[in-house]
């Protein structure tokens, strides 16, 4: 058996549709704590944290940055608690991509909160039912996708062998280092026929503290 292991920059975004009465719960909030907007919601101080806010979009993924690894070991038996060998490693740029998206929610006119969580560390162990001597890096593929926004977030967020999806094993042994919130009117862009989420009307980051 061997264990594909991806780590590097992970972000999980999210987003929602900011209705008026939060974004008036959201700024009076900031008014009276004097807080910047991402840590009024870290600390839940309108009742509601950065999770909450998912309803259009929420992805957890891996950056494509030069961060980003894939580890591939191989095992002799069967269970992830027993030592390998670790003999292939790739950055995750070089990986092959059959699946390519990107992030499409919301629509001009309308604003929404957009969140981007940072860790680090180990994002998926992936199993690959087969032995070192049978492995192609050529066979391995990634599931990628773009979001347009400032900076622009190019990510994986799966791997497929030989076109199957590998299924996932543990996910642990990432920290979590910061949180970007920002209120954002999403924008068509005449040249990509994308949407752009570049245009905020308030926005801060916030480190994460190990409690929270």
């Amino acid at each position: 058996m061997l264990i594909a292991e991806l780590r590097g920059s992970i972000v999980t975004i999210r987003a929602e549709k900011l209705s008026v009465s939060y974004l008036d719960q959201i700024q009076e909030s900031k008014k009276e704590t004097n807080k910047t907007i991402s840590d009024v919601l870290l600390d839940g101080d309108i009742g509601l944290t950065h999770k909450d806010f998912n309803d259009h979009y929420n992805q957890r993924a891996l950056q494509l940055n030069g961060r980003g690894e894939l580890i591939v070991t191989g095992l002799d038996k069967d269970s992830y608690y027993e030592e390998g060998y670790s003999f292939f490693r790739s950055k995750l740029h070089r990986l092959r991509r059959y699946s390519h998206s990107y992030v499409d929610f919301g629509w001009p006119g309308d604003y929404f909160i957009l969140t981007v969580e940072f860790e680090i560390g180990l994002f998926k162990q992936l199993k690959i039912p087969i032995e070192m001597e049978q492995f192609s890096p050529k066979k391995l593929q990634a599931i990628s996708s773009t979001l347009l926004s400032t900076p622009t977030y190019k990510t994986i967020s799966n791997l497929s062998y030989d076109g199957v999806d590998i299924e996932e094993g543990n996910s642990f042994g990432y920290e979590k280092k910061g949180l970007f919130v920002g209120i954002v009117e999403p924008q068509k862009s005449l040249f990509f026929n994308k949407i752009l989420y570049r245009h905020f009307i308030d926005k801060s980051y916030s480190v994460i503290q190990d409690s929270k």
